[in-house]
């Protein structure tokens, strides 16, 4: 019984990230006060992703994976910056088109199988 487990986790993280990102801020001197512009870009990506429910999609996992691998190699610059918010914005926006289809693809199954 009860909901699945990705649901219980997807409900937990919603509780547990607001509330370490408070406890972090609440420190006089905050962890994310330190990150540059790429890290940040790393972290709001991640953010976003569980936010959008997309933080399983391969995608996604496969651009924030290269977002940390090229900010690892490359360090803090401007150009990245620029290929992780494009890069980050179309992982999200195709993971949100390939929901819709699967949505799509399943409502008009139903509708096959009922009539």
């Amino acid at each position: 019984g009860g909901p699945p487990l990705t649901a219980r986790a997807l409900a937990a993280g919603r509780v547990a990230a607001p509330a370490v990102l408070f406890l972090a801020a609440a420190d006089s001197r905050s962890v994310l006060l330190d990150l540059d512009g790429s890290e940040l870009l790393v972290v709001a990506f991640a953010l976003a992703a569980w936010r959008c429910r997309a933080h399983l999609d391969k995608g996604v996992l496969l651009a924030w994976s290269m977002h940390v691998v090229m900010r690892a190699i490359l360090g803090p610059m401007r150009l990245l910056q620029w290929v992780q918010l494009v890069t980050a914005l179309d992982a999200l926006r195709s993971a949100r088109l390939r929901r819709d289809a699967e949505a799509r693809a399943a409502d008009a199954k139903l509708r096959q199988d009922e009539g």
